[in-house]
């Protein structure tokens, strides 16, 4: 039987992530609570047509054999969740419109047909926190119902070359986001310089949320090509891994 598998979920920017950068994830004013999940002042109308939130419509259907796709909200407060689509010129409207309103949680569930999308087009939502109160977004994420039931696992690749405290705070990152660690085999970090991010001060403590997962590969300067490849070639010989993310 067919079951519902997360296509793309839904992501705050971390607080290192100031600036233009983090139009990547929201347009508008909200404050993070963590990676998953955010506050909404009242009268606030926050955007998330967004390049990590919004959803590619047009390609899940040109490349996977599906119908429809699901937008899953968990919330609290009372306010407006409108869903928006575009077409491949440019234009976009409201695709539906979902009010929430009353104490506790709010599971919220919209499905939306992908057959509009042939030449192009994205789906993404708007949440409006009403007078009166915030709204919290707790979870979120875009769904689908598909009758695989294997689930993907991935390595990861790093080429660096003397930029270790870069290097550290990545590697930080990556070991403390749970969600990764369940699909997770293994980080390669290709170090090419002669500034090792073993060396350094933070290291051991960064590395402690990957544990045996991270392999750290020194090299000389090959450049980011082989850098990558010999991610690909340690990926290949561990051969557990479905993808690889460079």
């Amino acid at each position: 039987m067919p079951e519902w598998r997360v296509l793309q979920q839904f992501v705050i920017p971390l607080d290192s992530h100031r600036g233009d950068s983090r139009a990547l994830y929201a347009h508008g004013l909200m404050f993070d609570i963590d990676r998953h999940s955010c506050v909404i002042p009242e009268h606030q109308s926050i955007s998330f047509g967004t390049y990590f939130n919004a959803f590619p419509a047009a390609y899940w259907r040109r490349w996977a054999d599906l119908d429809t796709v699901r937008l899953n909200l968990r919330v609290r407060g009372n306010g407006k969740v409108t869903i928006f689509r575009s077409t491949s010129k440019g234009m976009s409207w409201p695709e539906e419109n979902v009010v929430f309103e009353g104490d506790g949680v709010h599971e919220l569930h919209v499905d939306l047909p992908l057959a509009p999308f042939i030449d192009g087009g994205w789906y993404w939502f708007e949440v409006l926190a009403f007078s009166g109160n915030d709204v919290v977004i707790e979870d979120g994420n875009w769904s689908a119902r598909t009758p695989r039931r294997a689930r993907g696992r991935v390595s990861i690749g790093i080429t660096t070359f003397n930029r270790p405290d870069y290097c550290v705070d990545q590697i930080r990152t990556l070991g403390a986001h749970d969600r990764l660690l369940d699909v997770l085999d293994a980080v390669y970090v290709v170090d090419q310089g002669d500034q090792r991010i073993q060396d350094h001060a933070d290291f051991e403590e960064a590395a402690k949320g990957l544990g045996d997962k991270l392999r750290v590969i020194e090299q000389g300067n090959l450049g980011g090509s082989g850098g990558f490849a010999r991610a690909m070639y340690e990926t290949l010989q561990a051969d557990c891994s479905d993808y690889l993310l460079l």
